[in-house]
């Protein structure tokens, strides 16, 4: 008997051991993540929405920054799930970055980094001249001295025929 209680006595010291570690582990160990994707990295000239969304620690607000501009007001997480979601308009080539509330500075979001913009397009090159009239004029002269030769040609032909 002595024997079974001596076991049953270091296997509830152990218990209590083993539960006290676990609690106190899971309080100083606790670890924030927060990670977003973008709705398109790539957009046509002029630019778009696009809609950043991720998932960051529950119940805080989300800062998305376009090129160091915060885009206000904030996206504010979940408070079960964590997720966040937010529209931004972008016109041209941006930096995109996301960081949290004052609670989570030190939590640093990792997601794509660009949205690219395809820039307008360079306008053709130009060929000719913006005023062809003189081209005309001395085109039509040529015309009329040819068919005037050629009349001439005939008519003296036609004279020296008949002789």
């Amino acid at each position: 008997m002595r024997r079974l209680m001596a076991i049953v006595g270091i296997a509830a010291i152990g218990a209590v051991l083993v539960a006290g570690a676990a609690t106190a582990g899971a309080q100083t160990t606790a670890v924030f993540t927060c990670s977003y994707e973008l709705s398109a990295t790539q957009l046509a000239q002029g630019g778009g929405l696009v809609t950043v969304s991720g998932i960051a620690p529950a119940d805080t607000d989300v800062h998305v920054l376009v090129n160091g501009v915060d885009q206000l007001p904030p996206a504010h997480s979940d408070s079960v799930t964590g997720a966040f979601s937010k529209q931004v308009n972008i016109t041209t080539t941006s930096t995109i970055q996301v960081t949290l509330g004052a609670n989570y500075v030190t939590t640093v979001c990792t997601g794509p980094a660009s949205v690219s913009v395809e820039a307008a397009a360079a306008a053709l090159p130009r060929t000719g001249s913006n005023d062809t009239k003189p081209f005309v004029l001395i085109g039509g002269t040529i015309l009329v001295v040819g068919i005037a030769l050629v009349f001439a040609a005939r008519r003296r032909e036609h004279t020296h025929g008949r002789v």
